[in-house]
Formats: C-alpha cells, structure tokens, sequence
C-alpha cells in the first residue's frame, strides 16, 4: 500500500509501516506525513516521476536485477532513435 492508497503487485508493506496505524488510512497519512517532514521536494519529485513511469528508484545494480526479473525495462532510456551503422 502507498500513501495514495494504491496497492502495486509487488510492494508488500513492512512490518514497521503496519505498526503505525489502526487502518490503511491511518497507515497512508502517517506514512505521507513522514515524506514530507524529511525528503526534500527535489527528492520527491524524483520518486512521483520513477514511480509514475514504473522506473526502479535504486542503484544501476539494483534496476539491472529488477529489469532481469520483470523482463522489461525499469529505466529511463535515451531520448531519440538508437544510432545506425
């Protein structure tokens, strides 16, 4: 669950996040409350943006192994067409 309340297929919640609260909208305004008290807005724009596009947020290592798994791309990819010959 995210704090927009929208469940994805393979986020599963933490322990920790299930502690703060009575019920999903507990859990989502708790959780939206500690994003905005300690990310800045460059670093939550970053996340809306990945999140929205289905991009990994993480390490190259990371992306590569999640990439492999889903068997797509989970990265942004150079803008224009790929050069020939």
């Amino acid at each position: 669950m995210l704090a927009l309340l929208r469940e994805r297929a393979l986020v599963e919640d933490h322990e920790v996040f299930l502690a703060v609260g009575r019920n999903a909208q507990d859990h989502a305004d708790r959780y939206r409350d500690l994003c905005q008290s300690c990310l800045d807005v460059a670093t939550m724009e970053e996340i809306r943006r990945k999140t929205n596009r289905d991009y990994v947020l993480g390490s190259a290592k990371f992306a590569r192994q999640i990439g492999a798994t889903l068997r797509h791309r989970v990265t942004e990819g150079k803008p224009g067409r790929p050069p020939t010959g």
